[in-house]
């Protein structure tokens, strides 16, 4: 009985002693763990000029010119609509050309074409695609190119016909 006693206290001693050394520092100075955190903080300054939601760290990320978002389930032998987001971070309007590949040469492809763009705006583009009757299952990417300022900015999508 008396080892029992012992053996507990033991155990409630170590959960005492690991949760005061895993016990947060909450922002106070090192030296005086009493100092109210006013007395060891400093505020920092506002610089957000009235903007109640500023972005962190600087300009917000540039919006990709092409985003994949969506394709139908098809079988080999039947067709599909994929669709894409193409998009101008511009501020003037521009026409954007696309260009949509087969990395498995499937029969009618590349497509191509091209979309106007407003300024600062997006368009959804719908594209069809004939799924060869010889298509495997498994991935077959489209891999869906467009031109912004020069720059050529690809998305991919990994088709895949049900069997």
């Amino acid at each position: 009985m008396r080892t029992r006693l012992l053996l507990a206290l033991c155990v409630f001693a170590s959960i005492g002693a690991a949760a005061m050394g895993c016990s947060r520092n909450d922002g106070r100075a090192i030296g005086s763990p009493t100092a109210p955190m006013s007395a060891t903080m400093a505020a920092a300054a506002d610089t957000s000029h009235g903007n109640p939601h500023p972005h962190p760290g600087g300009p917000p990320p540039p919006v990709p010119a092409v985003v994949f978002v969506s394709a139908d389930s098809v079988f080999a032998a039947d067709s599909s609509a994929t669709r894409w987001q193409l998009s101008n971070d511009n501020s003037g309007p521009f026409t954007m050309p696309w260009t949509l590949t087969s990395v498995r040469n499937w029969p009618g492809f590349p497509k191509s074409g091209s979309v106007a763009l407003a300024a600062r705006g997006t368009q959804l583009l719908v594209v069809g695609v004939v799924v060869p009757d010889t298509a495997a299952v498994g991935a077959a990417p489209l891999v869906m190119t467009g031109s912004r300022a020069g720059v050529v900015a690809p998305a991919q999508y990994s088709f895949r016909p049900r069997g």
